[in-house]
């Protein structure tokens, strides 16, 4: 007969999650049988298509006869907690995707942005999107369960995996935050990786060479098309925006076998449209953003 302790990460596995030290098993339980008295006949939480792409489980409901069965999964992904998923996990679905998202904009999506939203692409708004979703919750995470070891930890395997974009948005939570000195020292060498990493021919050449993989931090990305699409009459603009766009089809063509269980994928995007909508209000240090707008530059 199982054990009370073996059901549990049964449970858990199945569900390709993992007990974190600091989670108790007391609070799996009441998480398991929250889920076995959701209400099956609530409608799910929908978006428009336009703002994020449909999760897996999304696109099956739609089309599926029986509902019932995808209503009652997708209850199971939004009562997860993030920290049922291992910070290895987390950076590996959250690069997964940050890749799918960039693979979607074209060099014509850029051509035309200049920071005005009405000239702005479905691919572009719902990779910023994505990001703002992803830095809001991890700031409100910071805030009131102050699991900083956590996000360090998810930080650690980003660096490792070279996702420059995911570590650029959970950098921005945590200078959300008020830290003391031992915690601004370790956030410190995050915030300079992500965004003095990239000379811009330091990234060309680095994605020359076998193996290699990465992923810019997007907004960064983005801010320095809508600088050079503003000053379309400056030769050093022009030349600017070429290397640009072809970073972006070197970063395109990027392979990775990284894979994103639905499960995962369905909660971290409905937490990235509930904390997108929701502008942080938390305090934000005075040099928050002192980096931003000097990335790529020539």
């Amino acid at each position: 007969m199982e054990s009370y302790k073996d059901s549990i990460e049964y449970f858990l596995s199945y569900f390709e999650c993992a007990v974190p030290g600091d989670v108790s098993l007391g609070s799996l339980v009441v998480f398991s049988e929250r889920h076995a008295h959701e209400d099956e006949s609530e409608e799910p939480v929908m978006w428009d298509e336009k703002d994020l792409p449909r999760t897996w489980y999304q696109m099956r409901f739609v089309d599926s006869v029986n509902k019932s069965k995808y209503i009652k999964k997708m209850a199971y992904a939004e009562s997860m907690d993030v920290y049922h998923i291992t910070p290895k996990k987390l950076s590996k679905a959250l690069t997964s995707i940050d890749l799918q998202f960039l693979k979607k904009i074209t060099p014509n999506d850029l051509v035309e942005y200049d920071g005005d939203d009405g000239n702005e692409s479905s691919s572009i708004k719902q990779i910023r999107l994505k990001n703002e979703g992803l830095m809001n919750f991890v700031a409100h995470e910071l805030s009131t369960r102050k699991n900083y070891n956590y996000f360090f930890k998810v930080l650690e395997h980003l660096e490792k995996i070279r996702n420059f974009n995911s570590i650029h948005c959970i950098t921005r939570a945590f200078q959300m935050q008020k830290l003391d000195l031992k915690s601004l020292g370790k956030l410190s060498v995050y915030v300079k990786t992500s965004l003095s990493y990239f000379d811009m021919r330091q990234v060309l050449d680095e994605l020359t060479a076998d193996d290699m993989f990465l992923v810019c931090p997007i907004d960064v990305y983005i801010k320095d098309i809508e600088e050079s699409n503003k000053n379309r009459g400056s030769e050093v603009a022009s030349m600017r925006f070429c290397r640009l766009v072809e970073i972006l089809i070197r970063l395109q063509t990027q392979e990775h076998d990284l894979r994103i269980p639905h499960i995962t994928e369905h909660f971290l995007f409905t937490r990235f449209w509930k904390y997108a909508r929701n502008n942080s209000v938390l305090y934000i240090q005075d040099d928050a953003m002192k980096y931003d707008g000097q990335f790529l530059l020539l």
